[in-house]
């Protein structure tokens, strides 16, 4: 001021003051938006995982009323207890063998695998499948052509 001779300090004729003044200003403009960018995305990290880990919570629930209630009440050896260990992610242990009814559906063995044998045929249409494939009602061997053996998966 005294090089200038200015009696009063006025801003608008300090170009050098007023452009520092404008560029911190900006600056401070650009962090303040940087921050509130970043709170923002950690606002939504935080919803994400919450709503992940309700996710987790549900499967978890609907997995024990699953193994609980659903699991027990189905009969061995049935269609409904493969697919309810198919949606529990347990029937690796089951036979994989196929067949196609008369009409056209496909039909999983549900006995265990390993089980057949060719030579243990079934007494009766209607009865124990001996050493053959069994699923609900259908009784099979693998000689049929429309038969996938487990042992070819």
């Amino acid at each position: 001021m005294e090089q200038t001779s200015w009696a009063v300090y006025t801003p608008e004729e300090d170009a050098q003051g007023t452009a520092w003044a404008r560029e911190r200003g900006e600056r401070r403009q650009r962090a303040l938006n940087e921050h509130a960018k970043h709170m923002a995305r950690q606002r939504g990290e935080r919803k994400a995982l919450a709503e992940e880990q309700a996710d987790w919570v549900r499967l978890e629930r609907l997995e024990r009323f699953v193994r609980q209630s659903v699991l027990p009440r189905t009969q061995p050896h049935t269609m409904a207890r493969r697919q309810v260990l198919e949606a529990l992610g347990e029937a690796g242990g089951l036979c994989t063998a196929r067949t196609r009814n008369a009409d056209g559906d496909v039909v999983v063995c549900t006995l265990d695998a390993g089980h057949y044998d060719p030579d243990d045929k079934p007494p009766f249409k209607d009865g124990e499948p001996g050493g053959w494939h069994k699923a609900d009602a259908s009784i099979w061997n693998d000689l049929g052509a429309a038969c996938i053996p487990h042992a070819a998966l």
